[in-house]
């Protein structure tokens, strides 16, 4: 199967600048990558996934909206923990849309904290 090369590479957090897989909850982070460009359609969004699997939505729209980086608002909900981070789009590269959504994962774990 052929690579999508849709990626999340790099998560900061904006309110420290760091990018140590700690993030503050609502606190906007810079999600960096490829093929990550969100759509209004209700098929996209970005996720907090917790241990038991339940994704919560980030707040709000996304301040940056673009194919390599989104800057979005961590949900002030979500208790201290590690969470898994989740963007779904039909994104895939100029003005194509996928038929299905696909779900880029980060690979490293976030550590939410107050």
């Amino acid at each position: 199967m052929k690579d999508s090369g849709a990626y999340i590479g790099l998560v900061t957090d904006l309110s420290t600048g760091k990018a140590n897989g700690t993030v503050h909850k609502g606190e906007d982070i810079a999600v960096e990558g490829d093929k990550i460009k969100l759509f209004p359609d209700g098929d996209s969004g970005v996720f907090f996934v917790d241990s038991e699997g339940e994704p919560t939505p980030v707040e709000g729209l996304p301040a940056l909206n673009t194919p390599k980086k989104l800057i979005v608002r961590v949900p002030g909900g979500l208790g201290a923990g590690p969470y898994r981070l989740q963007v779904v789009t039909r994104f895939t590269s100029g003005t194509q849309v996928l038929k299905e959504p696909r779900t880029i994962e980060y690979a490293q774990p976030l550590s939410v904290a107050s």
